[in-house]
């Protein structure tokens, strides 16, 4: 189950306000970043990476080959874990 953005907002706001009360300059310097969507693209790119590093050698050739389609795999389960 997913959150909602509202739930992530509150989440995000709580971490923050324990950041601010241990490290009110890096709570600043938090608010004064520009490019955290940049930032937060990397990161994600690096944890789908992560995902791929745990899968045999052949299997991560199979994909970036498009023998295999691991959003299509992967909507087959999520499809089976919802039925069950």
């Amino acid at each position: 189950m997913s959150r909602t953005t509202s739930e992530m907002q509150r989440g995000l706001t709580a971490y923050l306000q324990g950041y601010g009360r241990n490290n009110s300059a890096g709570l600043s310097a938090i608010a004064a970043y520009g490019a955290w969507p940049v930032l937060a693209a990397r990161e994600a790119e690096q944890r789908m990476a992560r995902f791929l590093e745990s899968l045999p050698l052949d299997e991560v050739q199979a994909i970036a080959q498009l023998e295999i389609n691991l959003n299509e795999l992967a909507s087959q389960v999520l499809a089976e874990q919802s039925a069950e």
